[in-house]
């Protein structure tokens, strides 16, 4: 009886492969973080262009263990926390939530853009 079988086989380089995605990951990371930052500046509110400013990436993105970090936000202002989230005396007018919010659901796009395969 004729067999008609045929073999495939596929080396995979499990090494190759996590060092793609981690470098992937990184920078797609710090390309939503990027896009964070810019739409952040664009509706926080403006008037001596302190807060603005202080908006930007902290600490870019790098592999810590089996986690990938990154850090982005507005440091050494210190009315940077009741602009976001109010007061007693004044309504909220948030920034980086809503920019988190918009950008966020777009990480894994950003990390497939910047992975080999």
């Amino acid at each position: 009886m004729p067999q008609f079988d045929s073999e495939l086989n596929v080396n995979l380089n499990f090494e190759g492969l996590v060092e793609d995605f981690q470098t992937g990951a990184v920078m797609g990371i710090n390309k939503v973080m990027a896009d964070c930052v810019g739409h952040s500046k664009d509706i926080v509110p403006y008037d001596t262009g302190t807060l603005h400013n202080s908006i930007q990436i902290i600490n870019f993105a790098k592999s810590e263990g089996d986690s990938i970090i990154g850090t982005w936000g507005s440091r050494d202002v210190n009315y940077a926390i009741f602009v976001e989230f109010g007061t007693i005396f004044m309504s909220a007018q948030p920034y980086l939530r809503p920019s988190a919010d918009l950008h966020y659901e777009n990480l894994s796009t950003a990390i497939k853009e910047f992975t080999d395969g």
